[in-house]
């Protein structure tokens, strides 16, 4: 009879050794990677090597210059396409659920491409790429400015205009949303069920794009709420609705392109929310005058008055660091540096 005791020490010594020889030869591939490409950022090389590995059919190591580098890790590979699309360029299936091993060739790519890409966020958007492409999507799928600008294209079906169900938030006993302020102006909803985070997303008022409230997956939702993440929408007669992400005292407000907004313009175009949300423990009253900075700046459109408005991002996917806003007096922002809008700089 076979020997079944394990002998943990020599197991561990035998794990350690292997992961050594493994670190090694990864770290001799980024180094032969930087001394043949000295320019690329040293933060970026792992990703660009993942990649390559996957697109095993090209040999960096033989092209002369990264921009032929990146060209070529931007595209699928010629298997990776046959496999994957059919002849009119829809992923397989062209309708219903795509397998496993073909979301993991897309979210290669997606990596790759776009610095402010998640883990898992390829399973979904990519059912709803190819009814995008049927309604006349040209651009493709690495085109995009952002991974976030690639979301907002293919999920958001009535892109920010105004509804005509305002007043059809319902009531709900069942622990999914409480309704937590109202007036002739904007309802407050505060969501406690995916469920209804992606039923207040689309069907009521203006559309968002949330990755809370993708429809399909709810993968979203609970890595927020694990993280101890809570979310009001603010959603208005007339206008854009908010998401209102608040953990441990902090807040921010995300308006519907999935983007953040400045609290001081909030409070500004919607005053009656401060109340109730305080009421919450959510003081953003005090949190906007905080962040707020009186200046005066000079731009290539001349001379401004108006404030800077700084935060440090909580959780967003798409900024890190420090977030500087720049508005004038009316808290309109001014064409500075671009980020993910006009008037945003991130340090």
């Amino acid at each position: 009879m076979p020997n079944n005791d394990i002998d943990l020490e020599k197991f561990d010594t035998l794990s350690e050794n292997i992961l050594g020889v493994l670190t090694e030869a990864n770290q001799q591939e980024i180094n032969r990677f930087k001394n043949k490409f000295p320019d690329v950022p040293e933060n970026k090389i792992e990703r660009i090597l993942d990649r390559a590995q996957v697109r095993n059919d090209v040999n960096i190591f033989n092209m002369d210059s990264f921009e032929e580098v990146h060209a070529e890790l931007l595209k699928f590979s010629n298997g990776e396409t046959k496999r994957i699309m059919d002849t009119n360029g829809f992923f397989k299936p062209k309708t219903g659920k795509i397998s496993e091993k073909n979301l993991r060739i897309i979210e290669s790519l997606l990596k790759y491409a776009y610095d402010d890409y998640i883990s898992g966020e390829a399973s979904e958007i990519i059912p709803n790429w190819n009814t995008k492409r049927t309604e006349g999507l040209k651009t493709g799928i690495t085109e995009f400015k952002s991974f976030n600008d690639l979301k907002t294209t293919v999920l958001v079906d009535d892109k920010f205009k105004g509804g005509d169900n305002f007043d059809e938030v319902p009531e709900d006993d069942e622990g999914n949303h409480e309704i937590i302020y109202s007036d002739d102006k904007l309802i407050l909803v505060k969501i406690l069920s995916y469920e209804s985070s992606v039923k207040l997303c689309h069907d009521q008022g203006s559309t968002g794009s949330w990755c809370i409230s993708f429809k399909g997956t709810d993968s979203s939702w609970t890595r927020h709420r694990d993280q101890g993440n809570n979310f009001i929408f603010l959603i208005p007669k007339n206008g854009s609705k908010y998401a209102i992400n608040y953990k441990d005292g902090d807040v921010e407000f995300i308006n519907a392109q999935d983007q953040l907004e400045p609290d001081p313009k909030v409070i500004k175009d919607y005053p009656q929310i401060v109340k109730p949300l305080k009421a919450l423990g959510i003081d953003i009253e005090s949190l906007a005058d905080t962040q707020l900075e009186e200046t005066e700046f000079e731009t290539d459109k001349g001379k401004f008055k108006g404030y800077k408005w700084s935060k440090t991002s909580q959780g967003r996917s798409d900024i890190s660091g420090k977030m500087t806003v720049f508005m004038d007096e009316n808290f309109d922002y001014l064409d500075i540096e671009k980020h993910n809008h006009p008037g945003m700089m991130i340090e």
